[in-house]
């Protein structure tokens, strides 16, 4: 995720389970979006999915 252009990691909550949390970020929508943020979390191994903010 630190590798797609302006993405800001605002937080982090941990989940309930090891290896699970949810992450807030900022970015600039004229250099990356959601997708490329997912496919960069997904390219580590990791499960991703965009949840909007109320949804949390």
């Amino acid at each position: 995720m630190r590798g797609v252009p302006s993405v800001e990691i605002i937080d982090f909550m941990e989940g309930e389970e090891f290896g699970t949390g949810t992450y807030i970020v900022a970015f600039d929508d004229e250099a990356a979006d959601q997708d490329m943020i997912v496919e960069a979390i997904r390219a580590t191994g990791y499960s991703a999915d965009i949840v909007e903010s109320g949804d949390f």
